[in-house]
C-alpha cells in the first residue's frame, strides 16, 4: 500500500503523507459511516470537496456537523478505535484514533498511522461540531478504500460555499485554502445564497464586519504557503505562474457579492 501511495505521490509532485492521509480520510468515512449511529452526522468542508465533489485539492482534516450530543459520539470512539487497530495490519502499520482536547460544541479526535518500522507517522484530525447542517444530499465518494462505493450524507455545495465565508469572516488568521475553495466552486457556478449564509452567522454568531478587508489581505505568499502540499505541481505550477491572481480575483468577488445581497 505505502509503496503505491508512494509512487502516486512522486507522479504527482506532492508529498506522499497528502496522499496517505486521503487514504486514512477513506477508512475513516468507510467504517464511521458503518455504523447506524452516523445517520445523524453530516459530512463538510474541504475534504468533502475533495472526496465528493471531486475538487482537487487535497486535505488533512475531516469535518462532520450534528444536533446529537457530542458526548454519544465520544462513547463510540473506544469501538471505532478497535476497528481501526484490526486494520493496521492491512496498512503496513498501526492505526489508533485517540480523543484530543475538544470544546463545548467541538469534539475532536486523531486518526494516526505509525509505519510497521516506527520511523514517522501521519495523522488525519478528526473534527465533529454541534452545529445543523442546512441541506443534506446523499452522495458516493468519487474513490473508495479499495474501490468501495461509500455512501456519505453532506452538505450541498452551496452550504460549503457559505461555510468558506463565515469561516473567512470568523477565524482569527486567513487560510489560502478557503479562498482557494471560494474559486473552485464558483468555477463549478455554485451558487451564492444569502439565506444560507445569514443562517451560518447566526448559528457560529459571528458578522461580516471585517470580511472585505479580510479578502483584500489575501496575497499570493499565503496561498502558496498554505496550498502548496495540497496541489498536483501541474496545477500548482499554472496557478503559481499566474501569481494566484484568478483565484483572488474570483475568492474575492464572490466575497463582494455576499457582502451587497446581504447589505441591509
Amino acid at each position: 500500500m505505502i509503496k503505491e501511495i508512494a509512487a502516486k505521490a512522486q507522479s504527482l509532485g506532492i508529498p506522499w503523507q497528502t496522499l496517505l492521509k486521503e487514504a486514512l480520510q477513506g477508512f475513516f468515512l468507510e467504517t464511521f459511516f458503518a455504523m447506524k449511529e452516523s445517520s445523524a452526522v453530516t459530512f463538510q468542508g474541504g475534504t468533502c470537496l475533495r472526496l465528493v465533489y471531486g475538487g482537487p485539492r487535497h486535505s488533512e482534516d475531516l469535518d462532520f456537523v450534528t444536533l446529537e450530543p457530542l458526548e454519544n459520539f465520544e462513547k463510540l470512539r473506544p469501538g471505532l478505535a478497535e476497528k481501526f487497530k484490526a486494520r493496521g495490519a492491512g496498512a503496513q502499520g498501526s492505526l489508533e484514533l485517540t480523543a484530543q482536547k475538544s470544546f463545548h460544541k467541538i469534539l475532536r479526535w486523531k486518526l494516526k498511522w505509525s509505519p510497521s518500522d516506527g520511523e514517522g507517522s501521519v495523522f488525519v484530525r478528526v473534527e465533529l461540531a454541534a452545529y445543523p447542517a442546512h441541506t443534506r444530499e446523499l452522495k458516493p465518494l468519487l474513490q473508495g478504500p479499495a474501490g468501495v462505493w461509500i455512501i456519505v450524507p453532506v452538505e450541498s455545495k452551496e452550504e460549503i460555499l457559505t461555510d468558506k465565508l463565515a469561516a473567512i469572516a470568523g477565524r482569527p488568521y486567513l487560510k489560502g485554502r478557503d479562498f482557494f475553495d471560494l474559486w473552485f466552486l464558483d468555477s463549478q457556478g455554485v451558487a451564492f445564497r444569502a439565506d444560507l449564509l445569514r443562517q451560518k452567522l447566526k448559528d457560529y454568531n459571528t458578522t461580516l464586519e471585517g470580511l472585505l478587508e479580510r479578502g483584500r489581505q489575501a496575497d499570493e505568499a499565503l496561498l502558496r504557503r498554505d496550498l502548496s502540499p495540497f496541489l498536483p505541481a501541474a496545477i500548482r505550477q499554472r496557478l503559481e505562474d499566474d501569481s494566484y491572481r484568478e483565484v483572488l480575483r474570483a475568492a474575492r468577488a464572490v466575497i463582494s457579492r455576499a457582502l451587497r445581497e446581504l447589505s441591509p
